[in-house]
């Protein structure tokens, strides 16, 4: 089973983050915290999420939320110039589903 926990600098470092990418599977640069701390603060409220199996992260989504009137919307960090997860191995099949579904869920609870 995997579980879907908002990141923040209280409970996930800004260098346990980047160490994560730069271990991945697909991570690259532009998805470190170094690399989006460049954006002037609050350009980009951050939003990120963590996916963990078995309390280990097997998957990041670099986030923000955009606010409208109307509702709350989780972008892919705009910020980091390619979007999408960073996973630290190949995902199977079966927790790439549970991930996307837990995303989607999460999304629309917030909208």
């Amino acid at each position: 089973m995997i579980t879907l926990k908002r990141l923040s600098s209280e409970n996930f470092s800004c260098s346990e983050w980047d160490d994560y990418v730069f271990h991945s599977d697909n991570g690259t640069l532009f998805q470190t915290k170094r690399f989006l701390s460049y954006h002037e603060e609050n350009r980009f409220p951050d939003h990120s999420i963590g996916f963990f199996k078995k309390e280990k992260l097997v998957a990041l989504f670099p986030a923000t939320i955009v606010e409208t009137p109307m509702q709350k919307i989780l972008f892919s960090h705009p910020g980091a110039s390619w979007g999408g997860f960073v996973n630290d191995k190949p995902l199977n099949s079966k927790d790439a589903a549970e991930i996307s579904k837990l995303l989607v869920n999460y999304a629309t609870e917030l909208s």
